[in-house]
């Protein structure tokens, strides 16, 4: 990724012609492009509106850099669950970020937008994590799914392969976790006073000569918790290029958000997303595919 920041020099002139006069060799199409999928802020706003005015001396950042593969067509993003009161459940795919950051060319809640749906987000998946992931059309369903959340009365079930043989049957991970510092790396840590107590619970569902299939329940919800738990216990998700030292060429990160229920408005739902083929591909070269197939959703 290149980033460039400039001050606008300029006043009341149009964003696309900021954008191109301000970074060397970009061309104005491409200025345009970079505008639309979101990858342009303004004083720390993002703008997607090619003729917006911008004022002399506000600070731009372009971040000008290629888009995951497959992220820059327009795949469709299968819609799991919604319903009157407001709640929108999708399965999201790995390769988009959930909402937009400095860091994320394109995310779930852009795509619906682009559609004139707009989207609040209740619960966040990783970029390469994919799976059910809980959004909102209106301020009182955000509400209520957000303190059940926040309650942790969501039950939330994951697959996971990790790296290794795990060998005993089931395990509860206990261990505190600090936020990711400016590096984007949390750290497992019992003692830190900033560590915020972080549980997982695991059971093997499949073992390979160099792999292992989990079914993962977490019942706190920090910041790639299950990434770090599972590297602290010394078995880091496949293709998890962030907490993992071994080389991988994956297609997709070993982690998918299988199946989440929770009771809102004394309502029950419970949502299940399907193995995606990219994972179901990574899971056949290790002889597990039928064993993700037949994990329980409950």
């Amino acid at each position: 990724m290149s980033k460039h920041v400039f001050t606008c020099d300029a006043d009341r002139q149009r964003l696309d012609l900021v954008v191109a006069s301000g970074v060397a060799g970009l061309s104005r199409r491409r200025a345009r492009t970079l505008i639309e999928r979101g990858s342009v802020s303004v004083d720390g706003v993002r703008i997607r509106t090619l003729g917006r005015l911008i004022k002399k001396g506000a600070t731009v950042l372009v971040a000008d850099d290629p888009l995951p593969a497959g992220a820059d067509r327009e795949v469709d993003i299968a819609v799991l669950f919604q319903d009157d009161d407001g709640v929108f459940v999708v399965d999201k795919p790995a390769g988009l970020a959930t909402e937009p950051t400095r860091q994320a060319a394109t995310s779930v809640t852009d795509r619906f937008a682009r559609k004139g749906l707009r989207l609040a987000a209740v619960n966040r998946l990783d970029v390469d994590t994919s799976g059910v992931l809980v959004l909102a059309t209106t301020p009182p369903a955000a509400a209520d799914w957000g303190e059940v959340f926040r309650e942790g009365a969501v039950e939330r079930l994951y697959l996971g392969l990790v790296d290794g043989v795990v060998t005993e049957d089931k395990g509860v991970i206990d261990i505190n976790l600090v936020a990711p510092d400016k590096t984007g790396r949390a750290r497992a840590d019992a003692t830190h006073p900033a560590g915020k107590k972080a549980v997982t619970g695991y059971e093997v569902i499949g073992r390979a000569e160099k792999a292992t299939l989990l079914l993962l329940r977490p019942t706190t919800g920090r910041t790639h918790q299950l990434r770090v738990h599972l590297a602290w216990l010394g078995h880091p998700l496949v293709g998890d290029k962030r907490y993992s030292t071994s080389p991988t060429t994956t297609k997709h990160l070993g982690l998918h958000a299988l199946a989440l229920s929770a009771t809102v408005r004394r309502v029950a739902h419970h949502f299940v997303a399907p193995v995606p083929a990219a994972l179901l591909s990574v899971l056949e070269e290790h002889g597990l595919a039928a064993a993700a197939l037949e994990a329980p959703t409950r």
